[in-house]
């Protein structure tokens, strides 16, 4: 469309084409990319990813072989070692390498995100969400780091997309069923929460009343758990489930969860997701640091509760308009983070476009509300377009305060101190074969038995 013989650009951004979707994913790639490293976190986690990725290609097993006994692994599952392990196999424990493998899957996830928002969504809405999406500081620090976040969210997205292609399909038996199954398992065996994946497409389905696909998608997955779910039996330990069952994660001999305890833990987190947990999201990592103690706490609960009412809002309307499987995996999946004994950001990184979604949509349907009782109109799309460009303004900022951070320093003195002494125990302490080594890097940021 042309206006005054120029092009409406407002028109020309309703719906992006290859060019603008290769150059969010050409952004993202490059800003990506500048935040590698090849440390690790302090956490650990990562370290054992990568100790699991050498056990297997070792032919060990699914073990921990860092201790004084080798032992079966039962906490993480192992569809992402199992991604690394070739790898590791290949170039050792190269943490550059290592760290292509999120990288590389973020940006395959931002394009299915955009194939799944054909589906879905129409208009401007596409390209915010992608631009915001592909922005957030949220993303590029998970697109660096060896966790299985990425490759999560990667087959999360992948499995959404063919579900809604096997939604459209006339037969129970097709190719859809089996990607979209395969989809489910290599989300579930990536992260236990994949289970979300499995309650979505049992909703989807079941809001066609469409028995065949249900049964078919039942039968085929769940037989498919089973080997997994009896292997953590045999083996035992401290489990993912018995975790998120027992009254104190931190204690094994702590009891179990009581309906009771379940409905506080639930209503303790709709409180800190909304007061810190979505403003910590949506402005990351800008209000990270600042807690309840801190004079102005009270604007990141007044910022959070914002977002989350505006979020929430676009949710239940979105219901109420036109439900859809992406309303449908949201429902189990933040269900159960409502259930779990941890919170933050990390939880809310897989569904991170789709917040954005529902808080343009919340806030879009309100402002048009209100609309009807001022004789002054408000242009929704530019007040929204104002208020998204502060988000987005602000992920940019982020972006380079990650990137500066993840090359110099790279640690903390007291961080230095850890490893260094950390260094120590393993030489004067704890000797140990070269078998049982798992590399400097590993054992330095994982504990002093790693």
């Amino acid at each position: 469309m042309k206006l005054n013989g120029k092009e409406n650009i407002i028109e020309r951004f309703k719906l992006p084409g290859e060019g603008q979707i290769i150059f969010i994913l050409f952004f993202a790639t490059l800003t990506y990319a500048l935040s590698l490293n090849s440390g690790l976190t302090l956490g650990g986690d990562d370290a054992n990813y990568v100790m699991l990725a050498e056990a297997l290609i070792k032919g060990k097993g699914y073990t921990d072989f860092s201790g004084p006994v080798d032992m079966p692994h039962s906490t993480y599952p192992f569809a992402f070692p199992l991604i690394l392990a070739p790898l590791v196999g290949i170039f050792g424990q190269n943490l550059l390498i290592l760290k292509l493998v999120p990288l590389f899957l973020t940006v395959l996830a931002l394009y299915i995100l955009f194939l799944l928002l054909k589906e879905y969504v129409r208009g401007w809405h596409i390209p915010a969400i992608m631009v915001l999406t592909a922005a957030s500081p949220l993303m590029l620090s998970y697109s660096t780091v060896i966790l299985s976040d990425a490759p999560y969210l990667f087959f999360s997205l992948t499995t959404l997309l063919f579900l809604e292609k096997y939604k459209k399909q006339e037969s129970s038996i097709d190719k859809y069923l089996f990607l979209t199954v395969l989809g489910m398992l290599l989300s579930y065996y990536t992260r236990f929460i994949g289970i979300a994946l499995f309650a979505c497409a049992l909703l989807s389905l079941g809001f066609k009343r469409d028995i065949k696909k249900i049964f078919a998608v039942s039968v085929i997955f769940v037989p498919l758990l089973l080997p997994w779910i009896y292997r953590s039996h045999l083996v035992g330990g401290y489990t993912w489930l018995a975790r998120f069952l027992s009254k104190d994660v931190f204690s094994a001999g702590s009891g179990m969860m009581n309906p009771l305890d379940f409905t506080e833990r639930f209503f303790y987190n709709i409180i800190i997701y909304a007061g810190k947990v979505f403003p910590d999201t949506f402005f990351y990592p800008h209000l990270m640091s600042i807690t309840r103690g801190d004079p102005v706490f009270i604007f990141k609960l007044i910022i959070g509760i914002f977002i989350f009412t505006l979020s929430f809002y676009g949710f239940i309307l979105h219901i109420y308009k036109r439900i859809n499987a992406i309303d449908l995996y949201i429902i189990p999946y933040f269900g159960i983070c409502l259930a779990y004994p941890w919170h933050g950001t990390r939880f809310l990184y897989p569904i991170l476009p789709f917040l954005f979604y529902y808080f343009i949509f919340g806030s879009e349907s309100l402002i048009e509300k209100l609309n009807l009782f001022f004789s002054k109109k408000f242009d929704s799309r530019k007040i929204l377009i104002f208020f998204l460009s502060i988000i987005i303004i602000s992920s940019l900022v982020g972006d380079a305060i990650l990137i500066f951070k993840a090359h110099w320093p790279p640690y903390s003195q007291e961080e230095l101190s850890y490893i260094q002494a950390n260094e120590w125990i393993k030489s004067n302490m704890l000797p140990r074969s070269e078998e049982r080594r798992v590399g400097k890097e590993c054992r330095s940021r994982w504990s002093p038995y790693h």
